[in-house]
């Protein structure tokens, strides 16, 4: 073997170590891009997980999302109520109130109220909660209704902050003897600016109005049915249901 060829057979040799050398940095970098790609995939998998477990939103036995937003006030379902916030601006800057509700504005879109009844409200010195003894007649209706009256109480009264109303409760037209602390009012008492008075009781139709006696009827077909009414007119009050709804 010549000189010359011994030079071209050690240059094959130097190539191939060069070509091995190339194709086990390809493989390494393939390795590693297949590796973190393999890494983006598994991050993109526990994702797609966590976006499924974390949306804990359902239909709930009325047919509504458990959570939803009407009119920029949050609604979601707590147990057997619904869970809201209010506001209120005060001295110390906005404020939030959690509130819990017997149902939420969706299911009561189709309930008649009488526009502007909240002024009434808002403009009265003194606000009387009375149920309407003589037309609790079903069973269980008293106490729903007073519930009803709870619902209202709440918001118009001192508990939340937010009206701030004086206010008591009453019993219109008792048919039994009325226990020591208990009021009994009529609509005689009802005067413009300074009382008002709302009365919660059995009817044929489930509403919320003013009648020709002056008072402000909560009314409904059955004990659910005026708690239904009660929260209505309280989302009226609030702002929740209000101009876009009326």
């Amino acid at each position: 073997m010549d000189k010359k060829e011994k030079e071209q057979i050690d240059q094959v040799d130097e190539d191939s170590k060069q070509v091995a050398k190339l194709e086990g940095d390809i493989k390494k970098s393939f390795r590693i891009i297949i590796g973190f790609a393999g890494f983006i995939l598994l991050g993109l998998i526990l994702l797609a997980i966590y976006a499924h477990f974390a949306d804990t939103t359902y239909t709930t036995q009325e047919g509504l999302p458990s959570e939803y937003t009407y009119n920029k006030y949050p609604f979601s379902k707590n147990g057997n109520l619904w869970q809201t916030q209010l506001f209120k601006e005060t001295d110390a800057g906005l404020q939030q109130y959690d509130i819990l509700v017997y149902f939420s504005p969706k299911q009561l879109e189709n309930l008649s109220i009488d526009e502007d009844l909240y002024k009434t409200i808002y403009d009265t010195e003194l606000i009387v909660l009375a149920l309407n003894d003589s037309s609790l007649t079903q069973d269980g209706s008293s106490a729903q209704a007073a519930i009803g009256a709870i619902e209202l109480g709440k918001i118009i009264g001192t508990k939340y902050n937010i009206l701030n109303k004086k206010s008591y409760t009453a019993v219109i037209d008792p048919t039994q003897e009325i226990s020591d602390g208990i009021r009994v009012v009529d609509c005689s008492i009802v005067s413009e600016n300074k009382t008002a008075v709302i009365v919660f009781g059995l009817a044929n139709e489930t509403r919320v109005y003013q009648g020709d006696d002056g008072c402000i009827h909560v009314d409904g077909t059955s004990g659910t049915e005026i708690i239904r009414a009660a929260d209505r007119f309280m989302y009226q009050i609030t702002g929740v249901m209000r101009v876009s709804n009326e």
